[in-house]
């Protein structure tokens, strides 16, 4: 499945409701059993069932980020990426990423 994360996100909302908290934050159930790509406990990847699919106000910018293999992806600078350092997985901040010339 090759789909916009908003454009599901919204679908679903239609199908099964929303529920907002307080601060902002609107859940829907993943009643479709959705799976994404995870890490276990040991770094593995793996895939796993989705349990909500979550929204949030966006505060910050939005960077576009190209992959090796030339995909592009937009994400919040909030939003987790990750990259191999030493052979192991790291988390890093979007806004720390370098510009390739």
């Amino acid at each position: 499945m090759s789909e916009k994360i908003g454009e599901l996100y919204y679908e679903n909302c239609k199908k099964y409701g929303f529920v907002e908290t307080l601060d902002g934050y609107c859940l829907s159930p993943n009643k479709d059993g959705l799976k994404t790509f995870s890490f276990d406990s040991d770094g593995k990847v793996i895939i796993k069932e989705i349990q909500s699919l979550i929204k949030h106000k966006r505060r910050n910018d939005v960077y576009r980020i190209q992959l090796k293999h030339g995909k592009k992806i937009d994400v919040t600078e909030s939003h987790s990426v990750f990259t191999l350092k030493e052979g192991k997985i790291a988390s890093i901040p979007v806004n720390s990423l370098k510009k390739k010339i």
